[in-house]
């Protein structure tokens, strides 16, 4: 996809989304440009059927996001919490304006950021976390009889591609 400037926000460039698998259990999500509660909402549909696979790892890759809100924002947590639930690892390489709202809005310790992805793919080096203490992390939440549990998303294949959507 070709990004086009962004009209509300002048000079900047709409969202650009990118995926790839470096390695079988690893899959990275690349976003430039502006994540807003317009361009939210592909976003999320590229993030939420990868944290329901089979891969135990999904990158983050906002080093190139130029501007978020709080609809990207929401979609970050939500997407915290099902790496959790699912037994996922979530990792995050951000930017400055990724870092200045997650921090304005106090929850910068929710994630686990990287600084790229050799980092994730190196073996040999633990990423930074910003942790809170165990009993601010409420505990996975078991579905009721009544509740109907989702089927999971098929396994991510080989059919995805680097290209820009």
């Amino acid at each position: 996809m070709t990004t086009t400037a962004d009209t509300q926000h002048p000079g900047q460039a709409e969202l650009a989304l990118r995926m790839h698998r470096p390695r079988r259990d690893v899959v990275v999500i690349h976003a430039r440009g502006v994540l807003d509660m317009a361009s939210e909402p592909r976003f999320a549909e590229l993030l939420r059927p990868r944290l329901a696979c089979t891969v135990g790892t999904v990158v983050l890759d906002l080093s190139e996001v130029s501007f978020l809100d709080t609809a990207g924002a929401v979609t970050m947590l939500e997407a915290a919490t099902r790496a959790r639930l699912n037994g996922k690892h979530l990792r995050v390489v951000s930017s400055s304006a990724v870092d200045r709202l997650l921090a304005l809005i106090e929850v910068s310790d929710r994630f686990t950021y990287v600084s790229g992805l050799d980092e994730v793919l190196s073996s040999s080096q633990e990423p930074r976390r910003a942790v809170p203490s165990s009993a601010q992390i409420p505990p996975a939440r078991t579905p009721r009889e009544h509740e109907s549990t989702a089927t999971p998303a098929p396994a991510v294949g080989a059919e995805e591609s680097a290209a820009w959507l």
